[in-house]
């Protein structure tokens, strides 16, 4: 009976570390992507990588949306950009930032916008109109230029701290980090390595 409950105890213990090493780690998905964009005048679509280079050109707008996956899973997250064309304006271009990251992200370009669907896209599109509401503020040209630099530096490294544990935090960085005065830099670096 000894041998019995020993062997009963150290079956338990062993399917507990089971489940625990395979239960903890995040599973890794595909991202699937639905936007939705009743503007007319763009008929072309394109997403392209944070700096710019292209991912995938075959995307196509039908029924005022665009629907692709990405399964680049082992680079996910990351923030990537659509870019919506109007093929009889070469001016008339359209981006919108989103992160590529498992799950299903959606994406609305109307008389509204709206991104969803994900955490990191959720992030960025607080930090979107967390934005456009600080612009909003600084629409006045008689303001002193050197107050106006420290405080878009301050809101882009407050925005950056605060999504420090996220993609949207390391795109932030990599997109106006030249634009933080050296203490705010500072500030960040410390919390995004």
């Amino acid at each position: 009976m000894k041998h019995f409950l020993f062997f009963l105890q150290m079956s338990v213990i062993a399917a507990a570390a089971v489940l625990t090493s395979c239960g903890g780690a995040p599973v890794k998905s595909p991202c699937s992507v639905e936007v939705f964009i009743p503007l007319k005048q763009y008929t072309e679509v394109e997403l392209l990588g944070q700096h710019g280079k292209l991912i995938d050109s075959t995307l196509t707008i039908a029924n005022d949306s665009v629907r692709f996956m990405r399964d680049d899973i082992d680079n996910m997250p990351y923030v990537a950009n659509l870019c919506f064309k109007n093929p009889s304006d070469s001016l008339d271009i359209l981006y919108m930032p989103m992160v590529i990251e498992g799950g299903t992200v959606k994406v609305e370009i109307s008389d509204v916008l709206n991104l969803t669907g994900t955490d990191d896209n959720r992030a960025l599109f607080r930090f979107i109109k967390a934005k456009n509401s600080f612009a909003a503020h600084y629409q006045n040209p008689d303001y002193d230029l050197d107050k106006l630099n420290r405080d878009y530096s301050k809101f882009y490294s407050d925005q950056m701290i605060l999504n420090s544990d996220n993609a949207v935090g390391r795109y932030l960085l990599d997109t106006y980090g030249s634009l933080l005065t050296s203490e705010d830099m500072r500030r960040v670096k410390e919390k995004i390595k």
